[in-house]
């Protein structure tokens, strides 16, 4: 099992929109084989900073998904939000 952190930074008159993009995003990888769970998270004091930390079965199925021409269509919407390309780092556990 393995975690995949995504962080964005949303242009501040855009939120609304990237809220709904966000949510549609997780709610397309629910139907997606390997994928486990999903959150999206905003920071506290950087209101315009955000995070999705999904679980996945394997680094594998993350790979699949990331690759579908499916998330490559809603990360296409959501990079016009955005004030940068979005960052993802790929976690798994050590203990």
């Amino acid at each position: 099992m393995i975690r995949v952190m995504i962080e964005r930074r949303v242009i501040p008159e855009l939120d609304d929109l990237y809220r709904q993009l966000s949510k549609d995003t997780l709610v397309e990888a629910g139907n997606v084989e390997g994928f486990i769970s999903g959150e999206a998270l905003q920071d506290r004091h950087k209101p315009t900073h955000y995070y999705v930390v999904a679980t996945w079965k394997s680094e594998v199925f993350w790979e699949r998904w990331l690759q579908s021409e499916t998330r490559k269509h809603l990360s296409s919407q959501i990079r016009h939000v955005l004030e940068e390309d979005e960052r993802y780092t790929v976690l798994r556990s050590v203990v």
